[in-house]
């Protein structure tokens, strides 16, 4: 009955316009405002941390830093233009600040790591102790591993 009283509604507006081609334009519509929205929302996100204007709409900017070779050099002059954290991308931040990194790559936090993480690994199928992004999976790699970096399995260490 709804729908009926919809489409009656849409003729009247519409005049000889088909209800399916009507229905059409409506959800061109909404898909164009959703795209649109979706866009703005992920813009503010972040929008307190400045950066270079493109790096906020696209990751046009941080592919062709990254491709021209000066990459560590812009970052640079990036960091000492905006800021000691700023913007790289609509999703990435930068930061140049030591105390600020440790916190981030603290063990017990609550940031989480990124699709970055996924470039560290050295066998592109296999993740390792740097690259697991799942918390459990990295928990129980470190807990094999930490042996390995106590020293206490060392005979005859010296003490710095």
């Amino acid at each position: 009955m709804a729908v009926t009283s919809f489409l009656d509604h849409l003729r009247e507006i519409a005049g000889d316009v088909r209800p399916s081609i009507a229905i059409g334009g409506l959800v061109a519509v909404f898909l164009t405002l959703w795209s649109v929205l979706s866009t703005w929302r992920q813009d503010n996100r972040l929008r307190e941390f400045k950066g270079p204007r493109l790096a906020a709409l696209s990751r046009w900017w941080l592919i062709k830093k990254v491709g021209g070779g000066r990459a560590y050099l812009d970052f640079w002059e990036v960091t000492k233009r905006y800021g000691s954290i700023a913007r790289l991308g609509p999703n990435d931040l930068l930061t140049d600040d030591p105390e600020l990194m440790r916190h981030i790559l603290n063990v017990r936090n609550e940031y989480r790591r990124s699709d970055w993480y996924d470039g560290m690994r050295f066998d592109p199928g296999n993740n390792n102790i740097l690259s697991w992004r799942d918390e459990d999976e990295h928990f129980k790699l470190r807990s094999k591993m930490s042996a390995g970096y106590g020293g206490r399995e060392v005979e005859n260490r010296t003490k710095d």
